[in-house]
């Protein structure tokens, strides 16, 4: 029989898991007559201060840590010249060996793999009160008999504010963490993380338990391509944690539980307006639309692109319009329809009733115009679209880099997607879908080369001569990535009508 500590006080029962640096056993506490845990270091690294400190960080952080989800240290000991964590007992096991178990991804519903990792993003909440994990992954997620989740392993956290530990790995730049859970800025520069790396690994954990599979980092493939129980939000929102730059990735774990929670209770579109707006570029007319101030904006492409249709780029002037936030819906359509007693489809009903608020295409130019009108408005401009969409002039949306968590383009999902969704990628103005996802009609014509034309770079500029061919803006989901550019111009003749061309409205001058 093995003991460790004075008086025989801890008994060894079995040797839990080794490790290069230590061991981890099953204990039983003589003294408090209950099972714990113990980690100990190698004899190889007893000498090690490095080792040492990190060691002695993990049981300083996790006594600072008040979680009952986060696996509690209870004592350091020194025992015949060798240094034992004791810590709490969990009776099951890791994530990693729970993965194994249950391989059939088909009967990993997302709700339920939520539920299971939930307590954990709670947990790391509590914990970047004070530090970041920096190494969080399956096999340091423990699963016990009542399906209850802990995390564990602090050893390589940031060392906590006034302790008296050295973080090494900040000291010496070491590359710490599992390669597979570690985003990009962890990997080039430890001494410059903070909690969104933690973040960014729980992304690649739920993103795993969902399809069975680490996500490809150069070109991650949505997870509802292999569950079908992941929605088109819950894409968005496992690609918001996924982004490869941490600026455009949750900032907080509770964020993350808030839009996670809202998703499966079914309450995710009332969060439309959580998102990144100047609240001082706004003014919010009701739910649908919003006013673009009067003023200038850089319209046209710069060093960005070589399209010369796009150019040149110049600093115009547009006065204050009111632009709806998403395209029309097919409801809203629907109602359009029955209200002037138009005929439709059985098809179009159907369509109305499965996907209410996916934006309604197969309208042509001219069918819009009836819209606007009973509406009290009309097409935006392409000066008018283009403002709502950049802002002041920036390259996207959402701003100057290509980011696709922000937009539903290049066959990524296959399909159009309701109004609200890609929330990460709504314009300065708060207007979601001007990038991807369906095109829009403009109320212009196209011509190829009119901003080098005198009346472009009037006040108010429009080129309408009655033409057969209109200015579409916007790209649609199964189009190209540099469509997504918000000085992107395209057309299509004012009778076609086509699945991935919808529109949205400008209201009449309401003074």
């Amino acid at each position: 029989m093995m003991y460790i500590g004075e008086s025989n006080r801890f008994e060894i029962i079995k040797l839990l898991g080794k490790g290069g640096m230590g061991s981890v056993y099953k204990a039983y506490d003589t003294q408090l007559q209950e099972l714990v845990a113990i980690k100990s270091i190698n004899h190889n690294y007893a000498q090690n201060e490095s080792v040492i400190n990190m060691f002695l960080n993990e049981a300083k952080t996790s006594l600072s840590i008040i979680d009952k989800n986060i696996v509690r240290v209870r004592d350091v000991h020194l025992f015949n010249g060798d240094l034992y964590i004791v810590m709490d007992f969990i009776d099951g096991i890791d994530l990693k060996q729970w993965m194994k178990r249950h391989q059939d991804v088909s009967l990993r519903d997302a709700e339920e793999m939520y539920t299971l990792i939930k307590p954990i993003f709670k947990a790391l909440s509590s914990a970047h009160k004070v530090t970041v994990h920096r190494d969080i992954k399956p096999a340091n997620i423990m699963i016990d008999s009542n399906n209850k989740t802990y995390l564990m392993d602090f050893g390589i956290a940031t060392v906590i504010d006034g302790s008296k530990i050295i973080d090494e790995i900040k000291e010496k730049s070491l590359p710490v963490g599992t390669k597979n859970y570690m985003p990009p800025e962890q990997k080039n520069n430890a001494n410059n993380i903070d909690q969104r790396v933690d973040i960014y690994a729980m992304g690649v954990i739920y993103y795993e338990l969902l399809t069975g599979d680490k996500p490809n980092r150069d070109n991650i493939a949505l997870a509802s391509h292999f569950n079908s129980s992941v929605t088109v939000d819950l894409d968005s929102l496992i690609l918001k944690m996924l982004a490869p730059n941490r600026e455009d990735r949750y900032f907080d774990c509770l964020d993350i539980i808030a839009d996670m929670d809202a998703i499966f209770n079914g309450v995710y579109r009332s969060k439309r307006w959580n998102c990144k707006i100047d609240s001082s570029m706004v003014e919010i007319i009701d739910e649908n639309f919003v006013t673009i101030p009067k003023g200038y904006f850089y319209r046209g492409s710069g060093m960005e692109s070589t399209v010369q249709v796009e150019k040149p780029r110049a600093k115009i002037y547009l006065d204050s319009y009111q632009i709806s936030i998403f395209p029309v819906t097919n409801s809203e359509y629907l109602e359009f329809l029955q209200d002037n007693c138009f005929d439709y489809s059985e098809e179009f009903e159907y369509l109305c009733s499965e996907r209410p608020n996916h934006p309604v295409t197969n309208i042509s130019w001219d069918e819009t115009l009836d819209y606007c009108k009973w509406i009290g408005g009309e097409l935006p401009t392409e000066a008018q679209w283009e403002k709502a969409s950049r802002g002041k002039g920036n390259i996207y949306p959402w701003g100057d880099e290509f980011n696709e968590i922000c937009c539903n383009i290049e066959n990524r999902i296959g399909e159009s997607v309701a109004v609200d969704s890609f929330e990460a990628g709504v314009s300065p103005y708060g207007c979601y879908q001007m990038s991807g996802n369906v095109w829009e009609w403009c109320l212009d014509d196209y011509v190829e080369m009119f901003y080098k034309k005198r009346e472009s770079k009037s006040r108010n500029p429009i080129s309408v001569v009655d033409g057969d061919t209109k200015v579409i803006r916007g790209g649609s989901y199964d189009f190209v990535k540099s469509s997504a550019r918000s000085s992107y111009r395209y057309y299509a003749k004012r009778n076609h009508k086509d699945e991935n061309i919808g529109f949205r409205i400008v209201l009449n001058d309401r003074g």
